[in-house]
C-alpha cells in the first residue's frame, strides 16, 4: 500500500476510491473494501482509501481514547485488505466546517477517478450534510461512477464503529469480535513492570498501548498474546491493580502460559478472546494468586 500526500501524487492513473474513517475496519467497513475492489478490477484501476488524521471526533467534539485500532494498526488493516493507496488528509476545525461541494471537489475529484465506492450511511462536509444524493449529481454526466453499498447486517443490525465501541466498553469482546470479524487488539511495547506477579509466580509482561486507542472494560480476560509473531495463550488484566491499592490509569497486564523469558521493551499484540470475570480487589496476594491461577485453568479449557 502506497500512502500519499495529496491526490495529485495519482497523476492521471485510473483509480476507484472510497472515504471514510474506518476506524476498528469492521465488517461494514470490509465489505465497503470489497466492494471498492471488485470495482477496480472491473476498470482495470487501482483502489484508494481517503481517510483522516485524527479523527474528525477528537477535532470537533474533544474526544480521547476512542480509537478501535491505532493509525498504525488500521494502516495494517487496510493492506490487509488489499488497498493500494491511502491519502490520509489533516483534519482540522477548518475542514469541518467545508461545505459538502467544496469537500467533493478538493478531496474526490481526482484526474484518473473512474469511481466512487461509498458505504450506505456515508455523509461528508459541514455537519455531515453531503450524502450519496449530492455525490451522485456531483459526477452526474462524467464517466466516474458512484456506488453505494447496502448495509451488511450481524444479528440484524449494521456494524459500525460506534457499535465495537459500546461492546468493548461493557466488556463484550466476543460481541466487538463478532462485528470486527476477528478479535480486538492492542499493540503496544512491554515496559518494566513493579515484578509483583513474578514474586507470586505468574509473571505478567505490562503492555503499554497507543493512548488514543481504547481498552476494554476492566475485567479480566482470556487473550492471545503475539510476541515476535508467536500466538500464545494468556491471560490478561485491564485494570488498576486494586489488591495492591495502585488506583491511578488503567494498564494492560498479561499473563502468558507456560512461559518465562524476559520480553521488557519487545512488541506485543494483545488479543481479546473472552470476559472471565470482573476485576476485584483481593483480602491478600496470596487469595489473587490463587484466583489467578484458577484463571489460567480456564483460559486452558477454551
Amino acid at each position: 500500500m502506497t500512502p500519499l500526500r495529496d491526490i495529485a501524487a495519482l497523476g492521471d492513473r485510473a483509480v476507484v476510491l472510497t472515504v471514510g474513517n474506518f476506524d476498528g475496519v469492521h465488517l461494514g467497513h470490509r465489505a465497503v473494501l470489497g466492494a471498492l475492489r471488485g470495482r477496480a478490477a472491473a476498470a482495470r484501476a487501482a483502489t484508494l482509501v481517503v481517510t483522516f488524521d485524527p479523527h474528525p471526533l477528537e477535532v470537533l467534539e474533544g474526544r480521547r481514547g476512542f480509537l478501535v485500532n491505532s493509525r498504525e494498526d488500521r494502516r495494517s488493516l487496510l493492506a490487509a485488505e488489499g488497498v493500494d493507496h491511502l491519502l490520509e488528509v489533516p483534519f482540522d476545525a477548518g475542514l469541518g466546517r467545508l461545505p459538502p461541494e467544496e469537500f467533493l471537489r478538493r478531496f474526490l475529484a481526482a484526474p484518473g477517478l473512474a469511481g466512487v465506492v461509498v458505504g450506505h450511511d456515508f455523509s461528508f462536509g459541514s455537519g455531515g450534510r453531503g450524502g450519496a444524493g449530492l455525490l451522485s449529481s456531483f459526477f452526474r454526466g462524467t464517466p466516474v461512477s458512484v456506488e453505494r453499498v447496502p448495509p451488511l447486517l450481524v444479528g440484524g443490525a449494521a456494524p459500525s464503529s460506534t457499535a465495537v465501541r459500546g461492546r468493548l466498553a461493557a466488556g463484550d469482546v466476543e460481541g466487538a469480535a463478532a462485528l470486527l470479524g476477528r478479535p480486538h487488539f492492542l499493540g503496544g511495547r512491554v515496559a518494566r513492570g513493579r515484578g509483583r506477579g513474578r514474586r507470586i509466580g505468574l509473571p505478567t509482561a505490562n503492555v503499554r498501548p497507543d493512548g488514543a486507542v481504547m481498552l476494554p472494560s476492566r475485567g479480566v480476560y482470556a487473550t492471545r498474546t503475539l510476541l515476535g509473531g508467536e500466538p500464545l495463550d494468556s491471560v490478561t488484566n485491564v485494570g488498576v491493580n486494586p489488591t495492591f491499592g495502585e488506583g491511578g490509569a488503567t494498564g494492560v497486564e498479561t499473563h502468558v502460559l507456560d512461559f518465562d523469558r524476559d520480553v521488557r521493551g519487545e512488541a506485543a499484540r494483545v488479543e481479546f478472546l473472552s470476559r472471565l470475570r470482573d476485576e476485584r480487589r483481593f483480602p491478600s496476594a496470596a487469595e489473587l494468586a490463587a484466583q489467578v491461577r484458577r484463571d489460567v485453568e480456564r483460559r486452558r479449557s477454551l
